[in-house]
């Protein structure tokens, strides 16, 4: 029998041969994909505040301890409100605080406010949105605890008391737990996503003027800053802090944004090998077959 092509000479068992080594090297690689989605990865987090002496957005990094101005939200009144972001849609959303009862969506690209609607709660200082029932939490120093809606700003009150003068809230979504910190003491309640009842959480860590909170999933800590200019690192347990910077003009509100999936260069090295032994079994395999 003549043979047209080089390739023609290819056996049945060789052909085989090249299935089975393609099925091991991709299972490999698929494996590699696993662990980069079950954790095998850096996700980058960005920090953003508020800069409540001008009202503008800022970035803090907390690595190099900068602030960085974003520009400005737009709007002139409120004091030690806070910020909330849905990661479900990528919203923020600000309450501004004393003097300004309503809500407002931010554009993290630019700082600006853009108005949603009146709340109608004085002095409501604490926000944060729930992804687990898609609902956004506002915490006001009547000891009262609200849902806001999201597209209106209209608040309903909860029948549970909170029990702090609030400071910053943040929603965990991986216990699916909402933590409400005091302004002062600095002390910490769960409050409950139904009555919004507090619960004694912590004592915390020592004073902290009005702030904000959030929990940054990449870097497994709480984040709070504060009308000091100070900016926190908690523990998980709030039972220890360290400071991160201090910024010398007044910040409050503050979220984290997970800015997306990063693999580690250990991963990296395994999807390459994955591949580059597919790539070299099959050439192997190829010239075994021709060389026969």
């Amino acid at each position: 029998m003549r043979y047209g092509h080089p390739l023609d000479r290819l056996t049945e068992s060789s052909f085989w041969g090249i299935h089975m080594t393609m099925r091991t090297a991709l299972a490999a690689s698929a494996v590699t994909l696993a662990i980069i989605a079950s954790g095998g990865s850096a996700a980058a987090g960005t920090l953003f505040g508020i800069n409540d002496s001008d009202n503008s957005l800022v970035i803090i990094n907390p690595e190099a301890a900068t602030v960085t101005t974003v520009g400005s939200l737009g709007v002139a009144g409120g004091d030690f409100g806070d910020l909330a972001y849905d990661s479900t849609t990528g919203t923020a959303y600000w309450a501004a605080g004393r003097g300004n009862n309503n809500l407002y969506s931010v554009n993290l690209t630019t700082g600006a406010a853009s108005l949603i609607g009146n709340y109608g709660v004085n002095d409501l200082f604490g926000l944060t949105f729930d992804t687990a029932n898609n609902t956004l939490y506002g915490f006001a120093t009547n000891q009262n605890v609200y849902t806001i809606n999201v597209s209106t700003g209209a608040s309903t009150i909860l029948s549970g008391n909170h029990g702090l003068y609030p400071g910053g809230a943040a929603y965990v979504a991986a216990t699916d737990t909402i933590y409400l910190q005091a302004a002062g003491g600095g002390g910490v309640n769960t409050i409950d996503a139904v009555t919004g009842a507090g619960t004694f959480f912590s004592a915390g860590a020592g004073a902290i003027n009005d702030n904000g909170l959030t929990w940054d999933v990449a870097r497994g800590r709480f984040f709070a800053n504060d009308y000091s200019g100070n900016v926190y690192s908690y523990a998980a347990d709030f039972n220890s802090r360290s400071l991160v910077l201090n910024y010398g003009s007044s910040l409050d509100g503050i979220i984290s944004v997970e800015t997306g999936a990063v693999p580690e260069p250990a991963t990296w090295a395994m999807m390459l090998l994955g591949f580059f032994g597919l790539g070299a079994a099959i050439r192997s395999r190829k010239s075994a077959a021709l060389a026969a």
